[in-house]
């Protein structure tokens, strides 16, 4: 699809997530970081340190309710 992007595959336990993001901040780090949404909601103040530029979400099921407590 896009063979020269640089990709991070984000999960794993907690320190394997801590290595994953070490130098992730500096420019050209990666151009796509793949991560479930439970993944990002628990990292949730580590990822709002990095500007992103988009946000894909394939798990809609889980903010698809502006009630509920995932939203």
């Amino acid at each position: 699809w896009v063979p020269g992007f640089k990709v991070i595959k984000y999960h794993g336990s907690a320190k394997e997530r801590e290595r994953l993001r070490k130098g992730w901040t500096a420019e050209g780090s990666f151009h796509i970081c793949l991560a479930s949404y439970s993944t990002v909601v628990h990292d949730r103040n580590i990822f709002k340190r990095r500007a992103w530029g988009f946000l894909i979400l394939d798990e809609a099921h889980n903010i698809k309710n502006w009630k509920s407590q995932n939203w």
